[in-house]
């Protein structure tokens, strides 16, 4: 599902897929920056660095639900989202991502609260309230 979605989906937020090999192996753009949870930890972000990334990351949440086969990540975290040199929000990790045609509004209700229960669920499991 990941290698199709970064070679069907190309966007400036997205992470692009260099190559892979049959040993699921996959190549990715070089993000020197890291993952954003890194940078939240330490506060070493300013607000309106916050800002920009934040709305890097819901350009390319709004660019991956906007076509005629919506792809709905489920898993957007602070780690699964990388930053390059010039500090651009690049999506990551389509490990739960689903591509569907959308045909009513109640499909789209049903795959977030999935992705919602899901969520719960590993929470609940690992002891979090």
């Amino acid at each position: 599902m990941e290698v199709e979605v970064l070679f069907e989906y190309k966007h400036e937020n997205i992470i692009g897929l260099v190559g892979y090999c049959g040993e699921k192996i996959l190549v990715y753009e070089y993000a020197s920056n890291g993952s954003l949870d890194r940078h939240l930890e330490n506060a070493s972000l300013t607000w309106t660095e916050r800002l920009k990334i934040g709305i890097d990351i819901a350009t390319g949440l709004d660019f991956l639900h906007g076509g005629g086969y919506p792809v709905i990540h489920r898993d957007v975290k602070s780690s699964n989202i990388l930053l390059n040199d010039d500090w651009k929000a690049k999506i990551t990790d389509f490990g739960f991502s689903v591509i569907t045609p959308l045909n009513n509004e109640i499909d789209l209700w049903l795959i977030m609260l999935s992705a919602h229960l899901g969520i719960v669920t590993r929470c609940t499991w690992k002891g979090v309230s």
